[in-house]
């Protein structure tokens, strides 16, 4: 028999355990419906769902013409924008979602320590 726990909580050892709020290093200290920014467990705002075509990037639920990075490929901790480029490592992820490989941790994008999870 399953134990169903409310959300901002996680089971642990058959118990529902608050962890919404509590301190982490990364996503996977707080569960699958939460994320780690600003070295707190937070309810993950879901994002808006795009329906984009081949050519286009999602970005806040809004579809983005981009033809120029059909062709491009960008190395581990960096991502295409405008057909170039661009470094992940190092962006402020406390209002950003990290890309290129790349996972928030104290509020700061960095090589994912563990890709292959």
């Amino acid at each position: 028999m399953g134990i169903i726990c409310g959300e901002g909580e996680l089971c642990r050892d058959g118990d529902c355990v608050k962890v919404a709020e509590t301190f982490c290093l990364g996503h996977a200290d707080c569960g699958p419906d939460m994320d780690c920014r600003t070295n707190r467990c937070r309810i993950r705002t879901p994002e808006p769902i795009c329906n984009c075509q081949p050519h286009e990037i999602c970005h806040h639920g809004q579809c983005y013409p981009n033809s120029q990075c059909t062709s491009i490929f960008c190395g581990k901790g960096s991502y295409c924008v405008d057909g170039k480029c661009v470094n992940g490592v190092g962006v402020d992820c406390r209002e950003e979602n990290c890309r290129g490989g790349t996972v928030c941790v104290n509020g700061v994008c960095v090589l994912d320590p563990c890709p292959a999870r």
